[in-house]
C-alpha cells in the first residue's frame, strides 16, 4: 500500500516545463546572441546555460550533441539555478534528442531543481573510465520519458546531499555496450559519496538487454511499474557494501531474465547492514540460467524479502558446469540467516537440480502463508522450505 501511495503521489505532481523562458540548442546552431529562438539557436549546451536564467527551459532542437560543450554540471555555481533540460517536441522519440559520449568519459550532472525530459543519452563506454555513468543524479534531480543505450552506465545516483530524492519516470534503458570493456552495461547505479543515504521513486521503467538493471548499494528505492527482458541481474542488492538498502517494487513484469533480484547479503562479522526488498503484484516468468541459484530471487545473509499477490512461472535453476553445485531453487533461493515471506502468491511450473520452487537453508527464516503450487519439479530437494 505504501508503495501504490507514493506512485499515485507521484503521477499527480506530473512534470511540466518551468515558467521562465527559453534558451535554444541546435546542432546547427551557432555560439553567438542569446539563443532566445528556435532559428537563431545556440549551437552548446555549455553557451546556452551562460545565457539562461534561474528557472529557464533549455530546448533541445533534433540532432546529436556531443563533446565537452554538451556535457555540463548543472549544479556548479556559476549555472543559474532550477534549469530544465527539454526536448522540443516530448512527443518524439528520445533518440531524435541525442547526447553522444562518443566512447569518452563525459558526464551530465543534474542536482536539486534540475530536470530532464525527452532526451537520449549514450556513448560512455567503459565501465571503468566512466563508473560514475554518462549521467549524475543527485538532489531532486526529474527524469522524464528519456533513453539510455549503449553505455557503460548509464545513470549513477549519488548521495552527497542530505535531500538527496531523485525522481526517474517513464524511462528506457537498452543496457548492451558495443564496446569490449562493457559487453554488458549497468542502467542505475547507488554510488556512496558520503554519509547519507539517496532515495529515489520511478514509475514505469523498461529495461532490457544483458547486463544490471539497478544496483542498489545504499539508500532507497520505491518503483511503481517496470518491465525488464533479457537481463543478467535486474536488481543486484548490496554487492559494494555501502550501507542499508530498501527496495520496494509494485507491478513488476520480468521476463527472461537470468536473475530478478540477486541479494548475496552481508557478512556479519564484517558489516553491520542489513537489506529489505518488497516485491506487490509482480510477475516473475521464464527465469533461465544455466548455473545459478533461485533466478526470480535469491537472498542472502542479513537480507529480508517479502513478496505478496506475486506470480512465479516457468523459472528454471541449472547446475552449470560439472561441479559447480548449483541451480538449487527453481524460483526462490533463501540462504543462510536470509528471511522470505511469501504471502497469497503462485507458483507455477518452475523447474530445479535441487529444490523448486524454492530451496532454503537450515537458518533461513522462511514463512508462506496462501502459497498456490502446481507442476514444480525438482531432481532432489535437500533443502525443503516449510511451505
Amino acid at each position: 500500500m505504501r508503495c501504490l501511495v507514493t506512485a499515485l503521489a507521484l503521477c499527480i505532481s506530473l512534470f511540466e516545463s518551468s515558467l521562465g523562458a527559453s534558451v535554444y540548442i541546435s546542432p546547427l546552431g551557432k555560439d553567438a546572441g542569446e539563443c532566445d529562438d528556435s532559428s537563431t539557436a545556440c549551437r552548446t549546451l555549455a553557451y546556452a546555460v551562460k545565457h539562461a536564467k534561474d528557472e529557464d527551459n533549455i530546448r533541445v532542437m533534433p540532432g546529436v550533441y556531443s563533446g565537452v560543450g554538451n556535457f555540463i554540471d548543472f549544479t556548479a555555481t556559476s549555472v543559474p539555478k532550477n534549469l530544465t533540460l527539454v526536448a522540443h517536441e516530448t512527443t518524439t522519440s528520445p533518440r531524435s534528442y541525442t547526447f553522444n559520449a562518443l566512447g569518452e568519459y563525459a558526464v551530465m550532472r543534474l542536482g536539486t531543481g534540475n530536470k530532464v525530459q525527452g532526451i537520449g543519452f549514450t556513448g560512455v563506454r567503459s565501465q571503468t573510465t566512466a563508473s560514475m555513468g554518462i549521467m549524475w543524479l543527485a538532489g531532486s534531480a526529474e527524469v522524464r520519458d528519456c533513453e539510455f543505450w549503449d553505455n557503460g552506465k548509464s545513470i549513477g545516483i549519488t548521495g552527497n546531499a542530505a535531500t538527496t530524492q531523485v525522481q526517474i519516470h517513464s524511462t528506457k534503458f537498452d543496457l548492451p555496450c558495443s564496446d569490449k570493456t562493457c559487453s554488458s552495461g549497468v542502467g542505475i547505479d547507488f554510488l556512496r559519496q558520503s554519509s547519507y543515504s539517496p532515495v529515489v521513486d520511478a514509475t514505469d521503467l523498461r529495461f532490457s538487454g544483458t547486463g544490471t538493471g539497478i544496483r542498489i548499494s545504499v539508500g532507497t528505492l520505491r518503483v511503481f511499474g517496470i518491465a525488464a527482458t533479457g537481463l543478467t541481474t535486474v536488481f543486484n542488492g548490496g554487492e559494494s557494501s555501502y550501507g542499508d538498502f530498501e527496495l520496494e517494487v509494485t507491478n513488476g513484469h520480468f521476463k527472461n531474465n537470468s536473475r530478478v533480484f540477486y541479494a548475496y547479503g552481508f557478512d556479519p562479522k564484517l558489516y553491520h547492514y542489513t537489506g529489505r526488498a518488497r516485491f506487490e503484484k509482480c510477475v516473475f516468468e521464464e527465469g533461465h540460467c544455466d548455473a545459478c541459484d533461485g533466478p526470480a530471487i535469491r537472498a542472502g545473509k542479513r537480507i529480508t524479502v517479502a513478496v505478496t499477490t506475486s506470480t512465479f512461472s516457468d523459472n528454471r535453476a541449472g547446475e552449470g558446469k560439472s561441479g559447480a553445485k548449483m541451480g538449487h531453487g527453481g524460483a526462490i533461493y533463501c540462504d543462510d540467516t536470509a528471511t522470505i515471506n511469501i504471502d497469497e502468491s503462485t507458483f507455477t511450473d518452475n523447474k530445479a537440480v535441487d529444490g523448486s520452487p524454492a530451496w532454503c537453508h537450515a537458518h533461513c527464516g522462511f514463512v508462506a502463508t496462501k502459497a498456490q503450487l502446481s507442476g514444480n519439479t525438482a531432481d532432489k530437494d535437500t533443502g525443503r522450505c516449510p511451505w
